[in-house]
């Protein structure tokens, strides 16, 4: 037989918050927090007379589906205008094609370099180093 007698039998009659529902604690806070931002609203001059929300504009006509017609354009058009874009981009590919060759005069890239060069030279010699311990077996050459 259990003793039942220190159980509240209304959970919200518990004083103790470590007895309460933990979903009735939530929705307390949940309340709480609402009316407290009601609050600080009613009293905030800065908030007063504003509405809630930004006024929603009329929606206005959409353009039409169709477009207003443009000029037609001829072959040779067309062929003008790629040639420009083309010189506009081997204009840029220049540009950038300098860039790169002062990035490689730089002093961090020279040092990424060497850092390179280093790597590559030890795992050189790391790999020389292990040349003479591999396992040979009866069906492979080495493992």
């Amino acid at each position: 037989m259990t003793d039942q007698t220190n159980l509240p039998t209304d959970p919200t009659a518990a004083t103790d918050p470590s007895q309460q529902n933990p979903l009735d604690i939530l929705e307390k806070l949940l309340q709480d927090t609402k009316s407290k931002k009601a609050a600080s609203a009613a009293t905030d001059p800065s908030t007063l007379g504003a509405p809630l929300r930004a006024p929603v504009s009329p929606p206005t006509e959409a353009a039409p589906a169709v477009p207003a017609e443009e000029p037609s354009l001829t072959e040779e058009d067309y062929e003008r205008i790629r040639a420009e874009h083309d010189e506009a981009d081997q204009v840029k590919i220049e540009e950038q094609k300098v860039i790169m060759e002062q990035l490689k005069q730089s002093p961090q890239y020279k040092a990424r370099v060497q850092q390179d060069e280093e790597k590559a030279s030890v795992d050189q010699a790391h790999q020389q180093d292990q040349d003479g311990f591999q396992i040979e077996q009866l069906d492979h050459t080495k493992i």
